[in-house]
């Protein structure tokens, strides 16, 4: 199972990639299975998996999805992810 974005994976680490690693253990917590797999290591790589099941949680749904971007500049804050829950 992978935890944390690449960059964090190659040893930079940093707030978004702390965001990043919380998304996949929500979607874990929320969905008893991990996004990423090494089954799956190349969707893991190209991040382009997103959180589509679940009709119960749409908020937790698109808080993970921008903790997922690709680039960490466009992932959220802890102010804003407290503002949005």
């Amino acid at each position: 199972m992978f935890w944390a974005d690449v960059k964090a994976r190659e040893g930079q680490f940093s707030i978004t990639s702390e965001i990043y690693s919380f998304a996949l253990c929500v979607f874990y917590i929320i969905y008893e299975k991990p996004l990423y797999s090494e089954a799956n290591k190349q969707e893991y790589l190209d991040n382009k998996k997103r959180v589509e099941e679940g009709e119960d949680f749409e908020l937790l749904k698109m808080i993970i999805n921008q903790c997922l971007d690709n680039n960490p500049e466009n992932r959220p804050g802890i102010v804003k992810f407290g503002k949005e829950i």
